[in-house]
C-alpha cells in the first residue's frame, strides 16, 4: 500500500545514513551506502511526482502545452533514458520503426516524455530477464493541420488477467501477481497516463496474455509546424546533403537511417 511505498525508501535512506556515518573511514562502504541512498532517493521522488501529478488531474489544474518541439528527437530522448535501465534488467530494448513524416509539430515535450516512459518503464519492470520489449513510432495520418501518431510498446512479460485489464486505469490498482511477486510499484502510472493521454486528445489501448506479455498502443494528435516542417526540407534539398553512419550498434545505426531519412537525407 501506500504507506508501505513511503516507509520503505525513507527508512533506506535514514538507515543507509547510519550506516555511512559510523564507517567514515570505510570509502567502500560508504560508496556503497550512497548508493543505496541514491536508489531509494529516486523512488521517493518518483512517489512524490506521482502524487502531485493525481492532485493536479482530481483539481483540474491538469495544463497540457503546446509548443515547438521535434516529435522523433524527443522520442529519441526518452528511449536514451530508459536504454540503461533496460540493460540493467537483463531485457533487449528494440525499436523496429521510426516513420515520423511530419516531425516538426506542437506539443508539450516533458508530458509526452512521461507517458513514454511510464509505458515503457511498465514493460521493463514486468517482463522477466531474457526478455524483450519492442517499440514502435508512426504517424497513421495527418488531418487538416493536425499529425495523427502511434505509439507502441510490446513486451514478453507476466501479462495481466481480463478482469485486472478492466481496472487499470483505476488509482492504485495492481494485479495480483504483481503484488504477490513483490514487484515495486504504486499504480497510478496508468492512471496519471491515460489522464493525459485525455487531456491531449489522445487514446491508450492494451491487449494481453497472461505468461505471454502485453501490448500497450497509444495515438494521439498533434498540431504539424507545417512552416517550419517544409523550410527545413528546402534547405536539405538544396544542401543535396547525404550522410554516412557509422555505428557499432546495429539497433541505433536503423533508428539515425530512419531519422535521416525522414529528413530527406540520403544516407549510406
Amino acid at each position: 500500500d501506500m504507506s508501505h511505498d513511503i516507509r520503505t525508501p525513507l527508512n533506506a535512506i535514514l538507515g543507509m545514513a547510519a550506516v555511512g556515518q559510523k564507517n567514515i573511514g570505510d570509502e567502500e562502504k560508504v560508496e556503497d551506502c550512497l548508493k543505496k541512498i541514491e536508489k531509494s532517493g529516486v523512488q521517493l521522488l518518483t512517489l512524490a511526482s506521482d502524487v502531485l501529478d493525481l492532485s493536479q488531474i482530481e483539481q483540474g489544474e491538469l495544463i497540457i502545452k503546446e509548443e515547438p518541439m521535434c516529435l522523433p528527437q524527443v522520442f529519441e530522448e526518452t528511449v536514451g533514458l530508459i536504454r540503461r535501465k533496460a540493460a540493467e534488467a537483463g531485457l533487449t530494448l528494440e525499436c523496429t520503426s521510426v516513420q515520423v513524416k511530419d516531425q516538426a509539430v506542437m506539443g508539450d515535450a516533458l508530458r509526452i516524455r512521461q507517458i513514454l516512459l511510464n509505458i515503457i518503464s511498465n514493460a521493463i519492470k514486468y517482463t522477466p530477464a531474457g526478455g524483450r520489449v519492442t517499440l514502435k513510432l508512426t504517424q497513421t495520418e495527418s488531418k487538416e493541420s493536425y499529425g495523427i501518431y502511434c505509439f507502441s510498446c510490446a513486451d514478453t512479460g507476466i501479462g495481466m488477467e481480463p478482469e485486472f485489464r478492466e481496472r487499470m486505469f483505476v488509482a492504485f490498482e495492481r494485479a495480483r501477481n504483481t503484488t504477490a511477486s513483490k514487484i515495486p510499484g504504486t499504480g497510478v502510472g496508468l492512471t496519471i497516463t491515460k489522464n493525459l493521454l485525455d487531456a491531449m486528445g489522445g487514446t491508450i489501448e492494451a491487449q494481453s496474455t497472461p505468461g505471454k506479455g502485453s501490448v500497450f498502443t497509444i495515438s494521439f494528435p498533434l498540431k504539424i509546424q507545417r512552416d517550419v516542417a517544409e523550410e527545413e526540407k528546402k534547405i536539405l534539398a538544396n544542401r543535396d546533403m547525404r550522410v554516412l553512419v557509422v555505428e557499432d550498434n546495429e539497433l541505433n545505426m536503423e533508428i539515425m537511417e530512419e531519422f535521416l531519412k525522414a529528413a530527406d537525407v540520403q544516407v549510406e
